[in-house]
């Protein structure tokens, strides 16, 4: 497995951990953790921006773009992930197993379209917001 790719299983799992029954908050940090500095959101006018790197200008955004992309996760959490947990050897099986069954919901969360979106559009609000006392 590719190291970019164990890093990244190794923080989704840190996530799961810490919020394991808020699906749409691990989706959140996700898709945080893919965009990290592209994308803010201004709190004061509900506007979100992207960051060009071509043109090193801000752009409108449409953050639905961002949240349409979560259905490519159902591979991640319903394979990868659990391959990586399968071969790592620093987890307990208990741990191997908690950690399974809750990548395993959330694929199926992902692959049913039970995942709240609206809960996970304001919860990246949050997390992208740049002016969050405002």
């Amino acid at each position: 497995m590719d190291s970019d790719i164990s890093q990244y299983c190794i923080k989704t799992l840190s996530f799961i951990n810490l919020y394991s029954d808020d699906y749409e908050k691990i989706i959140t940090y996700i898709l945080k953790e893919i965009k990290e500095n592209d994308i803010v959101y201004i709190n004061k006018s509900d506007i979100w921006y992207k960051f060009n790197k071509i043109n090193k200008n801000w752009e409108l955004f449409d953050i639905k773009i961002l949240i349409s992309k979560m259905t490519e996760f159902y591979e991640f959490f319903y394979y990868i992930i659990i391959d990586f947990i399968d071969k790592n050897q620093d987890l307990t099986k208990t741990n191997k197993n908690k950690f399974k069954k809750i990548s395993k919901n959330i694929a199926v969360n992902i692959y049913d379209r039970k995942v709240n979106i609206s809960k996970i559009y304001n919860y990246l609000k949050t997390e992208f917001s740049i002016n969050k006392n405002i």
